[in-house]
């Protein structure tokens, strides 16, 4: 059987449409808990990376995951800021992410342990702004506030 070049054209287009839909239809989102309690531990199956940091997707509750073979726990500040991401593989800790926030909820640090071993020092980088941006950030934020 031979196909024409009006078919072919014709097959291309709809498994590149198709591929488009797939792709804006089940693209992963992070589901971050609708509330927030600061210091509490939250799971899923997976997670989305967003920025410097990693989000959770759909949370799960702890029955839930724990007999997958590997899930994720997340921890969260009072802002619902994203404080720390641990993977863990078969009930060990695999690795942890810890990031830390200055006053205006800019990420200022993020400690990477990977491979997690608590007597080894984790991987640490610094996001800071210039001192004149963090300057007229502070402010235009009391500015604001008057």
């Amino acid at each position: 059987m031979k196909l024409s070049g009006t078919t072919i054209k014709k097959l291309l287009l709809r498994v590149l449409l198709f591929n488009i839909a797939i792709f804006f239809f089940y693209t992963i989102a992070p589901a971050r808990p609708e509330k927030v309690k600061p210091g509490l531990t939250y799971h899923a199956e997976d997670y989305v990376v967003q920025g410097e940091t990693k989000e959770l997707t759909q949370e799960k509750n702890y029955e839930e995951v724990y007999r997958n073979y590997e899930y994720f726990e997340a921890k969260y500040n009072k802002n619902a800021q994203i404080i720390e991401m641990k993977a863990v593989k078969r009930g060990e800790t695999n690795w942890i992410e810890r990031y830390y926030y200055n006053a205006e909820g800019e990420l200022v640090k993020k400690e990477v342990f990977k491979p997690y071993a608590p007597d080894k020092p984790p991987v640490v980088k610094h996001y800071s702004k210039s001192s004149w941006y963090s300057a007229i950030v502070v402010y235009l934020k009391r500015l604001m506030s008057w």
